[in-house]
């Protein structure tokens, strides 16, 4: 019995004291605020900033490691020391065409021979086309008739013989003419007045398109074709052409 008491007043001492403990933490409590009643604690900015450079630094660090240690040779081929000459050369690209072309040349053409003169005019001959003597009575030119032919062609204005041709009228001026072939045709009209026609002295002479002639005080005009040979003398005193 004595033991059982004892145990009981232990245990009412036991709840005693938890009992002024409550009270204790009770009191306590009403002075103190708990730890949700207090406001939050207020967030610091630079954590975020230092984060973002960490991310930066470690971002480019990688970048700089993967340039250093990358494998090129994937995109550049190797050299071959082996390499011959030729084969540099060949790699060389082609020149390119000259815009400028050189010209062909143009052909010379071939000149057209000469023909064989029967009677070719003096040396000393005039290069004119036409003249008369210093009386004016006796009047020469080479010219070209309307068909574009050349031909020599004297007239004569007076004269102490009969033509034997028909003349337009008594006295009327006497022409002769002459092509390159030949033959000598005489004609007996007014229609051949050449006026203004230089004067030259007897003994002269003048060629020009394959015609010449030569003035004598007593033989009057001599005119050739120096390609055929055929000619004419015309003069006052006596016709001595055919």
């Amino acid at each position: 019995m004595e033991g059982s008491l004892e145990q009981q007043t232990g245990v009412q001492d036991n709840s005693s004291n938890i009992q002024g403990s409550n009270g204790a933490m009770s009191s306590v409590g009403k002075g103190v605020k708990l730890g949700n009643d207090a406001p939050p604690p207020k967030k610091s900015k630079i954590a975020p900033i230092l984060a973002i450079i960490l991310v930066l630094i470690l971002a480019g660090g990688f970048g700089v490691y993967w340039f250093l240690l990358r494998d090129d040779s994937a995109v550049t081929p190797p050299v071959n020391p082996g390499a011959t000459q030729s084969e540099s050369v060949s790699s060389a690209p082609e020149p390119t065409a000259s815009k400028n072309p050189t010209p062909t040349p143009t052909p010379t053409p071939t000149p057209t021979p000469t023909k064989e003169l029967k009677k070719p005019a003096p040396v000393d001959a005039l290069n004119v086309n036409q003249f008369s003597s210093p009386t004016g009575n006796l009047q020469c030119e080479i010219a070209q008739d309307n068909a574009g032919q050349d031909l020599v062609r004297c007239t004569m204005w007076k004269y102490s013989f009969t033509p034997d041709v028909q003349c337009a009228f008594e006295g009327a001026p006497l022409t002769y003419e002459l092509y390159a072939e030949g033959p000598v045709r005489k004609r007996c009209s007014d229609l051949d007045t050449v006026s203004d026609m230089p004067d030259f002295a007897y003994s002269t002479s003048m060629a020009q398109n394959g015609f010449a002639c030569t003035l004598r005080e007593r033989g009057g005009f001599t005119c050739w074709s120096e390609e055929s040979g055929e000619m004419f003398q015309i003069r006052t005193q006596k016709d001595w052409t055919p």
